[in-house]
């Protein structure tokens, strides 16, 4: 009975598949980020300790969500809302405030927010 001496000779992993893979990876996350500079919405709360102001000076805009919008009590759609606001600022109001209520999503009141700052109301505050 013969015994051989089995060597096993180590085998050399190459690394060079591996760098590929690697630059593959970093070349789809570099194309597939986004390199956008992302806006940003001033926004005041009740306690920045503005002073009061007067009733009269406010547009109320109420966001039910699903795109429902009332302003000062009178409903109305988002081409609507404008022309009410612009309506109140004529008669003297300098500030509107946004009133989230129950089933409103950020995504309703980002857009309300958007349509009330292209009027030409001096400051919007959101109140929740």
């Amino acid at each position: 009975m013969r015994l051989a001496n089995s060597q096993q000779t180590k085998r050399v992993i190459s690394l060079t598949p591996l760098i590929d893979v690697v630059f593959l990876l970093l070349v789809f996350f570099m194309l597939a980020s986004t390199f956008l500079k992302f806006g940003t919405v001033k926004l005041e709360t009740a306690g920045a300790g503005l002073g009061t102001v007067a009733p009269a000076d406010i547009v109320l805009v109420h966001v039910a969500g699903e795109g429902r919008l009332t302003v000062n009590g009178m409903p109305t759609d988002a081409t609507g809302v404008v022309d009410l606001i612009n309506a109140r600022v004529a008669e003297g109001a300098k500030s509107a405030a946004l009133v989230s209520r129950e089933k409103a999503t950020v995504s309703d009141l980002v857009s309300a927010l958007r349509l009330v700052r292209g009027t030409n109301v001096a400051s919007v505050r959101i109140i929740d």
